[in-house]
């Protein structure tokens, strides 16, 4: 007999921030609370690395884990709403 090996999906809604690459911005909301508009707003004004594929954005989890540990969130943006 032989072993097959079988890759599963994490649920939807949970990944690990300490991994690199990128998370979708409904990936983004879901782990940090941030409504969208939020993070696009950060992403416009350069707080929030991102990339695009075609009209996709992702943005970098280093990113959001660094403006997390920053502490912009609930300091800046709360005063910009």
């Amino acid at each position: 007999m032989s072993a097959v090996a079988t890759l599963s999906a994490p649920a939807a809604g949970h990944f690990d921030l300490t991994d690199e690459g990128s998370v979708t911005v409904s990936e983004a909301t879901t782990w940090s609370g941030l409504p969208r508009s939020n993070l696009y707003e950060l992403m416009e004004r350069g707080e929030l690395a991102y990339t695009k594929v075609g009209r996709r954005r992702l943005i970098m989890r280093r990113s959001l884990r660094d403006l997390l540990r920053r502490g912009l969130v609930g300091g800046e943006m709360s005063k910009a709403s």
